[in-house]
């Protein structure tokens, strides 16, 4: 039996996973906190815990790196688990499978026995999450997505990338493809054998430990402070990319990834940012239009235009010239909505969605129910479908092709266009 240790990071009383020979919960920035949860501390020993605002679950990931000794080590959060086992089931926005709490139930559900954790890692050397592409959230690209999160400077982002390169230039050509590219594995989850999470240690605390010599805090709220974490979860795409070609032999396995609702009722850190982000009125266009700003300033080792695929010209003239109808009123919905008012296109006469008696309305365009009467009746319309599960949306593109709908877009290819023309419009 291979010596497995799991670290799962908690910062507040909550719904807990319950300590086994495998799972260890312990509590990160113990140092200096009010709190005292009953089980391991980040704390002791050789240990970053009073940077805990700044490295956030990354002082987990230390600690075990100076005081744990195992054949695997491997990282969760408090709400966000690997599933051991294959679910079946629909994912929220960034890959997520939603639970409501921790049970007896679910922890046989997602396989978090010690026996069920065992035999998945068996013969593999890394577990990872699914990558996830940012395309699909809206962003071009990993840097525009990480420039798009709240509290994240697309200068942060450039320096940390002319740190690796320094440090380590023989990842400057993985450097830039991550940088160009549109995949990534998030969250700063993984299972590793014990000499690739040492090598990756070695690697990241280096690197972070420049990045807080060069980045300047001092003006920055406890969001913003976050920073080395944030990047470290796009740097380890980094260095996997330069492992994954130097150790072609390497079994790597992905797992899904949960996510519980906080139960107890108390806001969480990601709830509260949301909170903040509705009270100041900012959308996701508010962000993506900061984030091509601050990245229309920068030296950039590439050429921006090259990432955006869709850049059709006749799509002006569509928008200008023919009546739009949006089908699905979600928060997609609404991010398309925005963003033509921004760029002074025309917005689609009607909005269609079977929850159309609870909507009503959206950004003031009107919502109705699509029954085949509504849909014969406006067959020449261009119809885009803003639904995000693709499942459902190719089942609402096979609905109106069998009502006479043919010129039907998704919503993919509308918000990259429509980021196109934001970005031409920001740098002309």
């Amino acid at each position: 039996m291979k010596n497995i240790k799991i670290f799962v990071s908690y910062h507040k009383a909550t719904e807990m996973l319950q300590a086994t020979d495998i799972i260890i919960p312990i509590q990160v920035g113990r140092k200096g906190s009010d709190i005292r949860l009953d089980m391991q501390g980040d704390d002791e020993g050789d240990n970053i815990s009073g940077k805990n605002d700044k490295y956030c679950e990354l002082t987990a990931q230390y600690w075990a790196w100076k005081n744990v000794d195992a054949d695997y080590y491997g990282f969760m959060h408090y709400r966000r688990h690997f599933a051991f086992k294959n679910i079946t089931a629909h994912t929220k926005q960034y890959g997520l499978i939603p639970f409501e709490r921790i049970d007896k139930e679910y922890i046989e559900a997602i396989g978090l026995s010690d026996k069920d954790i065992q035999c998945s890692l068996e013969g593999y050397d890394i577990i990872l999450p699914f990558a996830s592409d940012v395309k699909e959230w809206g962003a071009v690209s990993t840097e525009v997505q990480y420039d798009t999160s709240d509290g994240c400077h697309a200068a942060d982002f450039d320096e940390a990338c002319r740190i690796v390169t320094e440090l380590y230039p023989e990842y400057e050509k993985y450097v830039l493809d991550f940088r160009m590219g549109h995949r990534a594995v998030f969250y700063n989850m993984f299972i590793m054998r014990r000499e690739l999470f040492e090598a990756y240690c070695q690697w990241i605390f280096s690197v972070l430990e420049k990045v807080e010599e060069r980045i300047d805090f001092s003006g920055y709220d406890s969001q913003e402070r976050r920073a080395p974490a944030i990047l470290a979860e796009r740097l380890f795409d980094i260095w996997l990319m330069k492992l994954v070609n130097d150790k072609t032999e390497l079994k790597i396995k992905n797992l899904q990834v949960t996510f519980i609702s906080d139960s107890a009722g108390n806001m969480t850190r990601e709830e509260n940012i949301h909170k903040k982000i509705i009270s100041e009125n900012k959308t996701y266009l508010f962000f993506l239009e900061q984030a091509y700003r601050e990245l229309k300033e920068l030296a950039l080792p590439y050429n921006m235009e090259e990432l955006f695929v869709i850049k059709r010209n006749d799509w002006e003239e569509l928008f200008r010239n023919r009546q739009i109808v949006f089908y699905g009123g979600g928060g997609w919905c609404r991010r398309l909505l925005i963003a033509l008012k921004r760029l002074k296109l025309n917005m689609p006469f009607q909005i269609w969605d079977r929850n159309a008696d609870a909507i009503e309305c959206v950004e003031g365009v009107s919502v109705v129910y699509p029954t085949e009467e509504v849909i014969s009746g406006n067959s020449e319309m261009c119809v885009v479908i803003t639904i995000e599960d693709k499942g459902i949306r190719d089942t609402v593109r096979g609905y109106l092709w069998e009502n006479g709908v043919s010129d039907i877009v998704f919503k993919d290819e509308l918000s990259e266009w429509l980021s196109y023309k934001l970005w031409r419009d920001i740098t002309i």
